[in-house]
This record gives structure tokens, C-alpha cells and sequence, in this order.
């Protein structure tokens, strides 16, 4: 044993000292412990210092937590005395920092939601959707064979179960009894679909009910509207729009709102004989635990070369190995994560209401900017306010006060402003949730939004942000020399001040950006809606569902080319802006496997007349002319370019679809201008119209001339009346139905443009403050020169000058950055517009004004005031 004391009990009672009385208190047991060992032995010195040193450690913890709630209520009370003192600048700092957190917390609400889609199935990280990729540029699409689902659980032991899945991606006519229903979210599957995916199950039982043609299970909600309290199983219900009767088997609970997929009816369906190159189905598969996609893909060229060998060799009489060899036409099957799909904005015939990944993170970063200018604005006026208290920091240094127990008082003060934040924040969050379910399209609950997790998540944001932003200001203040700061009661210094002019122009770029990006995006949503498609989309009215009317369609037809203001009447299969089938066509005298994928619409002889379309060569369909029932067909400018055929009218394909014209050959008999079928977001691809033939068409649509479009409505509604009780009349215009195509842009456009209006707010106040600190900063200044001959504007002047400067500087630095930004954005679209000069110039001048407004209206008050009193203030 040494001649020291115990290191142990030394370093204990180091723990609750202070350095101070550290020296102290182990100097007298050192001398306490060397006198018990001259007399007693090192053991009993031991003893008693340990004892002696317990003691005091105990009475010291207990002492400094004594201290510490003494001088906890001691800070809490001054950091109220200081709010209440400086209500304005209390006001601004609180309410800046609670906008910037409500709408932080509503952007990560979305963002929650939108990447939370289908998250809730128990084996979602085992669940994939099959999709295959096409060409050299691997171009996506989900549309399989009805074999596939199949051959994937035969073929591959990986594979547990797969399902096929057809989603009806319009709305059914439902009959029940004696009442019609229109019914959307319906899908066609079978029994392997419970097997993937988690239904629950309230009537029926999953294993059997979707095992014969022509059931269906219906979700709980439907089940009520249509039977009500009465048992739904073993019940029929029509649809009208297949023209059979299908027998209710089950009933299961709704569909959670965060599923892709997103159902309300299932029905079963005999496929027949589809083979391999029928790609109409979706296919889900479910990977047994352990494996993933990446184990799969080494064994999927030869299950390819397996199962659509056999077809193309019999379709085009060449090897699948050359089919591979092809940049152009080659293929493979990928998987796809079933937590991905909402958010894969890549493929075309994807489900509708499918969201965009891009977006998340655009809104993510713009939730993270709002949220750090509030901070900003938090340091800035925290900083420019601690000069006024130089003096009492130098006071309190000089009674005794270390730079811990300033730094502790200041932070105590920011947490404290953060606390009542948090509480405004959530009072904001409850008023506003209803505008912004409907500015975003969301239907977010208040017992959703704010459960305990999410509150719990929202107060300790709260208060981080809080700290962060009283960290700077806290250890600035508390760096003050006492006798320069109670000489001067002002902190002065270049460093400080560039620091606050960084930071207003660091406010003021983050809402440039977001303005000029919002003026972006609403010119390029005006684009979209207001663009020349190279058809006219004004003025057409479409009758949804006539294929209902059978052999009454074309009586109805005539009597709807009747109704006054009705100019022109078409019946089609489908519309542009809608899903156009691509089928496979071989020019005649090119090699077998020389194929070409072309958009298809089935149309009657009067579809260019009723959409305006024009002929760039030869003609349209004629009722007259016999052969064109049969045998013609018309393509577009594009389907002419990618043939390579320069004179196109008169050259003949072999069809290559399924129908009663296989293996036949049609003409073409006329070249139409390229139109836009799809969205702008889409090039211009090749389409082929060919006759509709004996099977009517989905849609009517008429060309209106100048007149009443709801007086035509009210008539083609008789109309449809008398010509039978096929369910509930449904309408649209197709100006309506584009402008639907582009909803997350208009949508994006709008929540831009409110995240700007409540950033500039922000910053805005922060101005506001900072211009109020200077002026009363420069009050004797502004006094002596008022007597000295200043007018108001030169006053004005002075306190704006500055701000002024950095704004300009801020939109120097935003308006490059943004048209970086929106520039890499618009790539996204195949059609776009332009960037033009007034964006960023309306940026500057809104962020300018808006700037000046603010600080005028603080400097005007400044240099109206009595010079005499300002003279006088100290």
C-alpha cells in the first residue's frame, strides 16, 4: 500500500467538487489521512479517508442539486422576465421558429405517407412485382403473360407463390337487385392472390373463395351499400360492363388507403388460352425467407430461353438466342420491391394515383430549408439583441458568474422559446391539417398526425432546434469581457456582423429558390394544360361505358348526331390520354423477327373529324368503302419515320395480333399529322387506327359546336335513358380528363408557391427584427442627424440600405441556383417550357418588395419620432 491516500476515493469526490473546493477539501483529508497513519497504520487511514471522503461527496451532490434547482428556478424566471420584456422580438422569434416547424412537421407527415405504402403486410420485404425491361435503354413495363405467374412457382424453387393480377382501370357498372352502381378499384385475380398478399377475411374463406369462374369477394364497405345487414354469400350481383353474373363468395376488410393496389371487388376470371405473348396481367411473386432477386437473376436467361422459346420460334420462325442478340428487341424479367412501386414514377402502364420519388425528395429538402431558416432567423435576431445586453453579462461575470452558468441561462432562454414554439406549432399543425390534406390530396387524420410518436417526434425537434440555435448566441454572450462590455453596454465586431448579413442572405436564397421554382413549375403546369396536342381537345364531351348499349349503340349514335350542337359524333375503344394497347406488326417483305411495337385505337370512320385530327397523306376511314372494314388501317407520322417508309400509303403489314384477323394482311391508306396521345410528359410515339369493326367501342365522343355544353348533357342524358336501363349515365369532358394527366404538377405548383409565401414570412420577420434593432441601436444617431437637416427618406434610406443590399446579393445567388435546379427538373417532361427572363426578374422583384415593405414600415416609425426624445433616450 502507497504513501497517497486511496486514488479511487480521490477521484469520487472529484466528481462533485468544484476545482476550488476540490483543492480545499483534499488537502485537509490529506493531511487528515497522513495524521491517522503515523498513529493508526495505513489500513485505518484508508478506512477513514474513505469514510471522510463518502461524507463529503454525498454533502457536495447534494448541495449542487440544491444549487442547481435554486439557480434552474433562478434562469426560468429570467428567461420569462426577458420574454415578456422584449414582447416584439419574443413574438417574432417564437412564431418564426413554430411556422418553420408546423410546416417542417406537415412535409414529413406526406413524406411519411407517401413512403409508408404497403409497408403494413407482413411479408413485404419478401414480396416483388415482376416487370421486364426492353432494349438497350431497358425501358420498364409491368405488363406480363397470364403463363408467367405459373411458370415462376413451377420453375423456380425460390418462389413460394405467384399471382397474376389484373387491375380494371375504369369503372364497372354494378347491378344489385334493382339498383346500378358505378364502381371503381376493382381487380381480376384468383385464389394465389391471398397467398402473397394479407386479406382478411370476414365471410368466406380465402382458400376457396375465388376457386370457379365467374365469383367475387367484395370488400365490407361494398358488401353493406349492397345487401346491407343481410348475408352477401351465395348472392349474385351483374356487371354490366363483362355482361355476366357473378356469385359473391366472400367478404373481406377494406383495403388500408397506403396499398398500390387498391381494391374494392376481386373477381375471379377464365384467361382461356393467352399465351406467352399476351402481356395484360401483373405478376406478384413471394420469395421464400432468406432469398432475394439477387439469387434470382443468374437463373432468368434460361428460364426465359424455357418458356417464351417455344413462341418465338413459332410467331416469327427465329431462335430466342437472336431475339437476345438484339439491342433493340431484346428483354429480361427484373424484380421489383412491392414497398417501391407507389413511388416508381418510370413506368407508363403503371396503376393510376401511383406517386413520384422525385417529389419526396424535392419536398424533403424543401421541409429541411424552411426548418433551417427558422433557426437562422432564431440565431439572427438572438445575436443582434445580445448587444444590448453586454452590460448585464459583464455584471454578472463580475459577481461571480462563470461562462458555464451564462452559457446554461442562455440555452435555458432558447430552450424555452422552443418549448412555446413546439405548443404554437401543434395548435398550427391542427387548424391547417384540413387545407393541407386538400392541397396535397391526402386525407391525414388529427389522431394519425398526432399520435404520441409524432408528438414525441415534433417536441424533441422542438427543442434540438431550439439548442442548435441558441448554441451560437449562448456561447457569443457569454464571451463578452466584463469590463469592455459594461464600459461600452454594446458588443461591437465585424465577424458578428458578417456573420447576421450571411445568414439574412442565406433566408432570403433559400426563398428565392423556392419561388422562382414554384414560378417554374406552375409555367410548365400552364404549359401542359395549354399546349397545341395536334388535335383539338376543346369542346368534346365523352359517353363512358357504350359498349353497354350492344347492338343499340349505333341507334343511339344517330340520335345523339341530332341533338342541336352536337357536330360530329365518334365511338372508339379508347381516347387520348388514355392506356393504348402496342401490338406487334411485321412489314411486309422484312424478316419474320422483324417486329414493331405500335400504339393501337380501334375507331369508326368519323374518329379524325370529332378530335380534329389531320391527314398528311392519303385518307381516312370510309363507311362507304368496304375494304376498309377489313383490311385498312391508318398510322401516323412517327409509326411512317420508324418504318423507314417514305411514301407509307399503300404498303401492307402482317397483323400480328390477337383477333379474327391474324395472320391477315391490312393496308395503309393514309398517314395522319403526329398528335399527342399521351401525356406531354411522353414523346410522340407510333400509332395505327384501325376500323372498329362489328364490336362496339367504350367511348362515344361528340365534337360541340358554339353552345350550351350542359344543355348537350342534359340531352345525350334522355338519350341514354331511352335507349335502355344500363346502369347510371357517365360523362366527361376530355379537356378535364388531360388536365387530370397533371395533377401532381399543378398540385406541386400550388404547395411550392405556400412554402414560399410562409418562408418569406420567416424571413420577412427576421427582417423585421433586425431592421427594429438597428434603429434603436441608431436612435441618438438618427436624432442628431433629423436635427442636423435629414429628411424622413434619408433616414428611410440609411436603415434600408443594408438590407436592401444583401436581398439583391440573395437573389444573385438564388436565381442561377434554382434554374440549375428547375432546369435538371424539366428533363422529366419529353415537352417543356421554355425558362424565360421574367421568371427570375418577377423572383427579384417580389423578394425585393416584399423586403422593402417590411423594412420600411419599422424605418418610417424610426424617422418620424421626435429627434429631441431620441436624442435624450440614455
Amino acid at each position: 500500500m502507497g504513501q497517497n491516500p486511496p486514488r479511487l476515493a480521490k477521484k469520487l469526490l472529484g466528481l462533485f467538487a468544484s476545482s476550488t473546493e476540490k483543492q480545499t477539501i483534499s488537502g485537509d483529508l490529506e493531511e487528515y489521512y497522513h495524521e491517522i497513519r503515523r498513529e493508526h497504520g495505513a489500513g485505518r487511514a484508508s478506512r477513514a479517508y474513505w469514510s471522510q471522503a463518502l461524507s463529503a461527496s454525498l454533502y457536495l451532490a447534494f448541495n449542487s442539486f440544491i444549487w442547481s434547482i435554486t439557480m434552474l428556478r433562478s434562469y426560468l424566471i429570467l428567461a420569462l422576465r426577458k420574454l415578456k420584456k422584449d414582447k416584439v422580438y419574443s413574438i417574432i422569434n417564437i412564431s418564426g421558429l413554430a411556422i418553420g416547424l408546423a410546416c417542417s412537421f406537415l412535409i414529413a407527415m406526406w413524406v411519411i405517407d407517401e413512403t409508408s405504402y404497403d409497408r403494413y403486410q407482413p411479408d413485404a420485404d419478401r414480396i416483388y412485382r415482376v416487370k421486364i425491361l426492353r432494349g438497350e435503354e431497358e425501358r420498364v413495363q409491368v405488363a406480363t403473360p397470364v403463363l408467367l405467374a405459373e411458370a415462376l412457382e413451377t420453375d423456380l424453387a425460390d418462389v413460394t407463390d405467384a399471382a397474376l393480377v389484373y387491375s380494371i382501370n375504369r369503372k364497372l357498372s354494378v347491378q344489385c337487385g334493382e339498383k346500378f352502381f358505378l364502381e371503381e378499384r376493382s381487380i381480376i385475380s384468383d385464389n394465389n392472390f391471398f397467398d402473397i398478399f394479407d386479406v382478411e377475411f370476414l365471410k368466406g374463406s380465402s382458400a376457396s373463395a375465388l376457386n370457379r369462374p365467374q365469383t367475387v369477394v367484395l370488400s365490407e364497405s361494398i358488401a353493406r351499400k349492397y345487401f346491407g345487414n343481410k348475408d352477401p354469400i351465395g348472392r349474385s350481383i351483374g356487371i354490366s360492363t363483362i355482361g355476366k353474373d357473378y356469385e359473391v363468395t366472400g367478404v373481406f376488410r377494406d383495403c388500408p388507403g397506403k396499398s398500390h393496389l387498391q381494391y374494392n371487388m376481386i373477381f375471379n376470371y377464365d384467361w382461356g388460352s393467352s399465351g406467352w405473348g399476351s402481356n395484360s396481367v401483373m405478376t406478384y411473386v413471394k420469395l421464400v425467407e432468406g432469398s432475394s432477386p439477387v439469387a434470382l437473376n443468374p437463373l432468368m436467361a434460361a428460364f426465359v430461353e424455357k418458356n417464351y422459346g417455344d413462341h418465338i420460334m413459332k410467331s416469327y420462325g427465329v431462335d430466342i438466342s437472336r431475339i437476345m442478340e438484339s439491342p433493340e428487341k431484346r428483354f429480361r424479367l427484373d424484380f421489383q420491391p412491392l414497398t417501391s412501386i407507389h413511388l416508381d414514377s418510370r413506368v407508363n402502364d403503371d396503376l393510376p394515383g401511383s406517386g413520384d420519388i422525385t417529389y419526396v425528395y424535392i419536398f424533403s429538402l424543401v421541409a429541411f430549408l424552411i426548418l433551417l431558416v427558422a433557426c437562422v432567423n432564431f440565431i439572427n435576431l438572438s445575436t443582434a439583441r445580445a448587444g444590448k445586453r453586454a452590460k448585464e453579462v459583464g455584471v454578472r461575470k463580475v459577481v461571480g458568474a462563470g461562462r458555464n452558468m451564462l452559457v446554461r441561462q442562455f440555452l435555458l432562454e432558447s430552450i424555452l422559446s422552443s418549448g412555446l414554439s413546439f405548443v404554437l406549432s401543434a395548435c398550427l399543425i391542427y387548424f391547417v391539417l384540413p387545407g393541407f390534406n386538400g392541397l396535397v390530396g391526402k386525407a391525414m387524420s388529427s389522431s394519425e398526425v398526432f399520435s404520441p410518436l409524432n408528438l414525441a417526434a415534433l417536441f424533441i425537434v422542438s427543442i434540438v432546434s431550439g439548442l442548435i440555435a441558441g448554441t451560437y448566441p449562448a456561447f457569443y454572450l457569454s464571451s463578452f469581457k466584463p469590463a469592455e462590455a459594461i464600459k461600452s453596454g454594446m458588443a461591437r465586431g465585424t465577424f458578428r456582423s458578417r456573420t447576421r448579413d450571411g445568414l439574412v442572405i442565406f433566408q432570403y436564397t433559400v426563398a428565392t429558390v423556392i419561388l422562382l421554382s414554384a414560378f417554374v413549375i406552375y409555367s410548365q403546369s400552364k404549359y401542359l394544360t395549354s399546349a397545341r396536342l395536334g388535335f383539338d381537345k376543346d369542346r368534346v364531351l365523352v359517353v363512358h361505358r357504350a359498349r353497354l348499349l350492344g347492338d343499340r349503340l349505333d341507334a343511339f349514335i344517330q340520335e345523339l348526331g341530332r341533338i342541336p350542337g352536337v357536330m360530329a359524333v365518334s365511338n372508339s375503344n379508347t381516347l387520348p390520354g388514355r392506356h393504348f394497347d402496342d401490338n406487334r406488326y411485321t412489314l411486309e417483305g422484312a424478316a419474320s423477327d422483324d417486329e414493331n411495337y405500335i400504339y393501337t385505337v380501334d375507331s369508326d370512320s368519323r374518329f379524325a373529324e370529332v378530335f380534329g385530327v389531320n391527314m398528311s397523306r392519303g385518307r381516312f376511314f370510309s363507311d362507304d368503302i368496304e375494304s376498309d372494314k377489313s383490311s385498312a388501317v391508318v398510322i401516323n407520322e412517327t409509326a411512317a419515320e420508324m418504318l423507314g417508309l417514305e411514301d407509307p400509303v399503300g404498303k401492307r403489314f402482317l397483323k400480328d395480333f390477337y383477333g379474327p384477323y391474324q395472320g391477315e394482311f391490312v393496308t395503309i391508306i393514309g398517314v395522319l399529322e403526329d398528335f399527342n396521345f399521351y401525356s406531354l410528359h411522353h414523346k410522340i410515339g407510333p400509332l395505327m387506327v384501325r376500323y372498329l369493326g362489328a364490336r362496339p367501342g367504350y367511348f362515344v365522343s361528340l365534337r360541340l359546336g358554339e353552345t350550351d355544353p350542359a344543355a348537350v348533357v342534359n340531352s345525350v342524358r334522355k338519350a341514354w335513358n331511352n335507349f335502355g336501363d344500363e346502369g347510371i349515365f357517365e360523362y366527361s369532358f376530355l379537356n378535364d380528363d388531360f388536365d387530370a394527366l397533371y395533377k401532381n404538377e399543378m398540385n406541386t405548383g400550388r404547395i411550392m408557391l405556400t412554402f414560399f409565401v410562409l418562408s418569406i414570412v420567416i424571413a420577412c420577420l427576421g427582417l423585421y427584427g433586425l431592421v427594429s434593432f438597428s434603429a434603436e441601436q441608431r436612435t441618438k444617431e438618427i436624432g442628431i442627424r433629423k436635427v442636423l437637416g435629414a429628411s424622413t427618406g434619408d433616414i428611410l434610406v440609411l436603415l434600408s440600405r443594408r438590407i436592401t443590399w444583401l436581398v439583391l446579393v440573395a437573389n444573385i445567388i438564388a436565381c442561377p441556383l434554382a434554374w440549375m435546379i428547375m432546369d435538371r427538373w424539366l428533363e422529366n417532361f419529353a415537352y417543356r417550357a421554355s425558362l424565360s427572363l421574367w421568371m427570375p426578374l418577377l423572383s427579384v422583384s417580389v423578394g425585393l418588395a416584399l423586403a422593402l415593405v417590411t423594412v420600411s414600415h419599422r424605418a418610417i416609425a424610426a424617422a418620424i419620432a421626435n429627434p429631441i426624445k431620441n436624442i435624450r433616450y440614455e
